[in-house]
């Protein structure tokens, strides 16, 4: 039985809250609901999908090539003329399937001649009372010869270092999924361990330059090359041009074939298993349970009051514009529109709310992704 009032947050959003408090008032409380940067909707959808397509992956039965072409054309069948004009929705959704191929073909198979998967639910919960922490489940692996029970949690990152990964094992991420994987499949889970999702990167050209997503055309005599390094060696250099894999003849399983294991291993680095730390995860909850009593007593004065809101969800202004990474979306809303109306009429950022509808959605990702 509760102790007291249940305290509900989602892992996300206190990561949101740990980098900047500002950015996570406007992202959950800014009119009620939090609003969100209508520069991000569609990346953040297809990274959901993403995690979906690993779960879809690691419960199919048959993972060749036959059912996995049946995947992807499931995802590109319905594609017009008029979708594959906006060439960032393309890019994200080529990067997506390019993703669920490598896994598919690359690293599932050796995935399942280790372990197997413990069934969950597409989300879990930790509960440690009165905190309830939701968390987007990844993949819980026993051992086959073992029986030691593993966490694997996926993070699209452009950090892709040893060290970038194995920094995780001092976050508290990695060790509250532990705690609420080990919660939901009632077994002692042990270790953790990080795969990454390498995003890619934005070029000077605003191309988002990534292995499944533009390859190297040669003018002259047709061929495709999957790196500069392979069109170099197939000809002169100034016979190639960057096109996009939407564009490649042969379709998506050939392309990632053709680019290789060494490729997908790049696409999924594993950080070391990370030992579970029951002190850092019992000290984050307790830290976490004082903020979010705050967050409740205080939120709603600090929609009407600038000064308070100030106290208790500062700006981080090293987060605006970091040396490494992207510029934070909330940006704007932070430091060039001062009125609440003025972020919504902006068009920048969309109610939370809004965000049910389909339409909405599809209106929003056309709007600012072409």
């Amino acid at each position: 039985m509760s102790s007291s009032v249940m305290l509900f947050t989602e892992m996300q959003s206190t990561e949101v809250d740990n980098i900047c408090s500002m950015k996570y008032w406007y992202m959950e409380h800014f009119g009620g609901n939090g609003i969100l940067p209508a520069s991000t909707v569609l990346t953040d959808k297809i990274l959901e999908e993403t995690l979906k397509d690993f779960r879809l992956i690691a419960n199919m039965e048959d993972i060749g090539k036959e059912p996995i072409q049946e995947l992807v054309d499931s995802l590109v069948v319905s594609l017009t003329d008029e979708d594959k004009k906006n060439v960032r929705a393309m890019e994200l959704l080529y990067r997506r399937i390019g993703w669920m191929v490598a896994f598919a073909l690359f690293t599932e198979p050796s995935t399942r001649n280790i372990y197997e998967t413990l069934d969950t639910g597409d989300d879990i919960i930790l509960d440690k009372d009165p905190l309830w922490v939701g968390i987007k489940a990844c993949r819980v692996l026993r051992d086959r010869t073992t029986s030691e029970i593993l966490y694997r949690e996926y993070i699209p990152t452009g950090f892709l270092s040893n060290k970038a990964l194995n920094a995780w094992k001092y976050s508290p991420r990695i060790h509250v999924s532990i705690a609420a994987a080990a919660q939901d499949v009632k077994k002692d889970v042990k270790h953790g361990q990080v795969m990454g999702l390498a995003k890619g990167f934005i070029s000077s050209d605003s191309k988002l330059m990534h292995p499944y997503v533009y390859g190297y055309y040669d003018k002259t005599t047709g061929f495709w090359a999957t790196s500069k390094e392979q069109s170099k060696m197939n000809g002169a250099s100034f016979n190639w041009v960057e096109r996009p894999i939407w564009e490649y003849p042969g379709g998506m399983i050939t392309w990632v074939t053709n680019c290789g294991p060494d490729t997908a291993r790049y696409q999924f680095p594993l950080s070391d298993r990370i030992l579970f730390n029951e002190q850092l995860l019992n000290e984050w909850a307790e830290r976490r349970t004082n903020r979010e009593r705050t967050i409740r007593t205080m939120k709603a004065t600090c929609a009407t009051n600038a000064h308070l809101r100030s106290i208790h969800f500062p700006k981080n202004g090293s987060q605006c514009q970091p040396a490494f990474g992207e510029d934070c979306p909330y940006i704007d809303a932070c430091w060039n529109l001062e009125k609440p109306g003025q972020i919504l009429k902006s068009g920048k950022y969309i109610p939370v709310a809004a965000m049910v509808n389909d339409a909405v959605i599809a209106s929003v990702t056309s709007g600012v992704l072409q």
